[in-house]
């Protein structure tokens, strides 16, 4: 049984308790503390003190030691009474009881045997475990240093040292918390925690019973950063291979963004601007700040599961510019795994052109706003019929070149037949024009008229 109660008496009361002489107690100063099922009851006692020293006539060291000395005989008496009604043996002595010298000095003389009053190790553990817990500081404390001796558990546990060149603090980090953590954590990293002291009964010892973990600097959050990036790499979630391609003329398009943001707005105008026969479908999420990841990690696993949204061809996710605080909820792991998982093309649109999160490594596109995200989303309606306008011209332009060459071809091919054909009526003409004479000249007829005859028998 664990036993005590704050009572009106500090430090200094307990010292001038101790310094008076045995003699200087008066049993008759008070008489109202008094014990009854063991219950002390102790109303009464300021007032009696005020009326005690107004009245004169005790010492300071007096008055102490009488109020002491009451409320030792009270606590021996509760403690009496409890170990006889409930047969208990083991009494551990807690609050103003274990911090007052003349109260412990008072039982330890008084006290029956049988009763023991010693603490033993897991009662010790127990009592500084419940301090701690208790205390002010020491129930919700925030520490800062740099991580060494890092263990991840195969429970999903995780321990490791907060260092300076001075000290070290164990650090338990329980599993349930681990799976909120935004940072990817190395030996060697800055950090801020948030915990409670606690004592580790099996070993003796304290350890800080960490609940959150941010990391301090810019520097550390490029270290947190590429800690990150290197554990996804090896696992193989930037490989090109299993980047989807972007559709080149999509019918529907999902915008993962901020609901109130401007990277929403400007998205939208681009979409509109450029190709009013898509179809766009808004999900508002969550985009900076502590859950910003896993709501729109949530929000990708319900895109993909959902066959209500199996026709989109493209999901665009991201937000307007920031620190890297505010664009950290990119760089998160469970942000990027889902990412990775999603069965329709992805494409990363985080803040502006110089700003890299592991969203962009791992999604199937980077962009580098979100107005960039919308232009690669959407072919530009004005460009593909000012397009289709040039081939028209190239071809109708191509045509008639081919009409007049062929025109040329036409007239060449007839001035050609019509050369050939003179040539042979010509030749043909000359021709007969020979044979004609030809005729003529070996026509006996033609003989005849020369002044010849013919004979006749």
């Amino acid at each position: 049984v664990a036993m005590g109660y704050g009572f009106p008496c500090g430090r200094e009361i307990d010292l001038l308790a101790l310094n008076a002489d045995e003699g200087a107690i008066n049993k008759a100063l008070f008489k109202k503390i008094t014990v009854k099922d063991g219950f002390v009851n102790l109303s009464g006692i300021e007032t009696q003190c005020q009326r005690i020293l107004s009245a004169g006539g005790h010492s300071y060291e007096s008055i102490s030691a009488s109020l002491m000395d009451a409320l030792s005989r009270s606590v021996l008496d509760m403690t009496i009474f409890l170990s006889d009604k409930y047969n208990i043996d083991n009494f551990l002595y807690a609050g103003g009881v274990s911090c007052s010298h003349f109260l412990r000095n008072y039982l330890d003389r008084n006290l029956p045997s049988g009763i023991n009053t010693a603490f033993g190790s897991p009662e010790l553990n127990d009592y500084i475990s419940r301090v701690l817990m208790t205390d002010p500081l020491l129930g919700n404390v925030t520490v800062t240093g740099e991580i060494s001796n890092l263990k991840y558990h195969s429970s999903g546990h995780v321990y490791f040292s907060i260092n300076d060149e001075n000290s070290k603090i164990n650090c338990f980090f329980p599993a349930s918390y681990v799976r909120n953590l935004s940072y990817e954590l190395g030996n060697g990293l800055q950090v801020i925690i948030n915990g409670y002291i606690n004592v580790y009964k099996k070993g003796g010892t304290y350890t800080l019973f960490v609940r959150t973990v941010t990391v301090a600097g810019e520097g550390n959050l490029a270290m947190a950063f590429q800690l990150l990036k290197d554990k996804l790499s090896k696992e193989g979630l930037f490989d090109p291979a299993h980047k989807k391609p972007i559709a080149a003329f999509p019918h529907k398009i999902g915008i993962i963004t901020s609901r109130t943001g401007a990277a929403v707005q400007d998205i939208l105008k681009i979409i509109t601007d450029r190709n009013n026969l898509v179809d766009i479908i808004i999900f508002p999420v969550q985009v900076q700040g502590e859950g910003a990841a896993q709501d729109m990690a949530d929000t990708l696993d319900m895109i993909g599961r959902d066959d209500s949204f199996s026709d989109i061809d493209t999901l665009i996710l991201g937000r307007g510019g920031g620190s890297t605080e505010d664009l950290w909820a990119f760089n998160e792991e469970v942000l990027a795994r889902a990412i990775y998982n999603c069965p329709i093309p992805v494409i990363s649109a985080v803040g502006h052109e110089i700003d890299f999160s592991i969203s962009d490594f791992v999604a199937d596109r980077r962009a580098e706003t979100p107005t960039a995200a919308a232009e690669m989303a959407v072919p530009d309606l004005r460009e593909i019929r000012m397009g289709l306008e040039k081939q028209k011209q190239d071809l109708l332009s191509r045509l008639n070149a081919k009409v007049k060459t062929d025109s040329l071809m036409v007239e060449n091919c007839m001035l050609e037949i019509k050369s050939a054909m003179e040539r042979r009526l010509a030749e043909y003409s000359h021709r007969i024009e020979t044979m004609k004479l030809f005729l003529e000249e070996n026509n006996p007829a033609s003989v005849l008229k020369k002044g010849y005859g013919i004979l006749e028998d």
